[in-house]
């Protein structure tokens, strides 16, 4: 898949401007601080309907303007095309189309245009909080997997439906009110770990041969899966220790066990990463994961996605950029928002001087 042209209206600092690109390499050129990013977001827009930097529109939106526009023309390898038309207004929130079609829910749309984002936030995937490990496993599968993005959803609903319950109600009068809860918990607990478990395998392998190819060196990566229960592997073995640790979240007043609580663990030679890697170690890492996340893709929906690489090469060369981009592939599309050019650069790529 490739994007093929963008037109943006009151976005950002971008009252009406329009770009053709390549199907090749996209390099938007220009100081900090003067909407590079503001582009690589609106193409982010246009695959998964929201911004990877703010969760209000009303950001997005220039001042003293009541609505901002994205339009997008996708191609795809096997043939075909696909406008995408978002719209949001002051007060009305955002309407979307597909092919002149109006999406009602967002979740049907995502996947239809499958995108990796990567952005020096990313860092903290490897480096910091289990919130942002889970974040990446959740957007990588959701693209591939309708039944896991519903999962999703419908658990987070049950989640806080039952943390209101275990907050409002004394303990000893609402196990009958958390039966059926946990019981429908466990179902969507179970779809869940086992899709998280199933794409953490598939990429094990990739990760560790990206790693080594990116930093020279011969380390093994591992990746594992660290859920919050005891016991995961069948839907009845996760309601049993709902039931059995209900006592703890009863004193808590919070759900403290599930799928939300998981984490996710990185380890490099034997040694987890978060407390024993370098700077540079995580950055390579979080690299190699992008690489994988890009193969996965690929692979599970049998289309290239597009790749936007925003402020993340500052520290490399050109011919170490070049050799990430042989490693991505040529049948997808990059984004990349920098403040040089690469001229050295040895590959096909049109350059936007913002």
């Amino acid at each position: 898949m490739f994007l093929k042209s963008i037109r943006l209206t009151n976005f950002r600092n971008q009252s009406d401007v329009g770009f053709e690109f390549s199907p090749s390499v996209n390099i938007f050129v220009g100081q900090n601080g003067i909407g590079k990013t503001n582009l690589a977001e609106a193409i982010y827009y246009l695959c998964f309907l929201k911004s990877f930097r703010t969760s209000s529109e009303e950001f997005v939106l220039q001042k003293d303007k009541n609505h901002f526009n994205v339009t997008g023309n996708f191609g795809f390898e096997e043939g075909g095309n696909s406008e995408v038309i978002l719209i949001y207004k002051k007060g009305e929130g955002k309407k979307i189309s597909q092919n002149h079609k109006v999406v009602n829910r967002f979740s049907e749309f995502i996947g239809s245009h499958p995108c990796v984002c990567l952005t020096p936030d990313d860092i903290q995937i490897s480096n910091g909080s289990p919130s942002g490990r889970r974040k990446f496993i959740d957007v990588v599968i959701s693209q591939t997997s309708k039944i896991y993005l519903d999962s999703l959803i419908r658990y987070n609903k049950i989640i806080k439906q039952k943390n209101k319950l275990l907050s409002e109600f004394e303990p000893k009068k609402i196990d009958d009110f958390l039966d059926p809860w946990d019981e429908e918990l466990s179902s969507y607990c179970f779809e869940i770990i086992r899709r998280r478990k199933d794409f953490l395998k598939k990429i094990s392998t990739e990760l560790s041969d990206f790693y080594n190819k990116l930093s020279g060196g011969k380390e093994e990566i591992t990746v594992s899966y660290e859920s919050s229960l005891e016991f995961t592997e069948t839907q009845q073995d996760i309601y049993n220790e709902l039931v059995r640790k209900r006592r703890i979240e009863k004193a808590r007043k919070s759900s403290v066990f599930g799928i939300h609580r998981d984490d996710v663990s990185f380890k490099l030679s034997g040694y987890a990463a978060r407390g024993f890697a370098s700077q540079g170690q995580h950055k390579t890492l979080i690299l190699a994961l992008k690489l994988s996340e890009i193969n996965f893709l690929k692979n599970e929906m049998l289309e290239s996605p597009i790749a936007i690489f925003d402020d993340v090469f500052s520290e490399l060369d050109s011919s170490r950029i070049g050799e990430f981009f042989k490693l991505v592939g040529d049948k997808t599309q990059i984004f990349v928002t920098t403040t040089h050019e690469f001229e050295n650069l040895e590959t096909e790529k049109r350059i936007f001087r913002i």
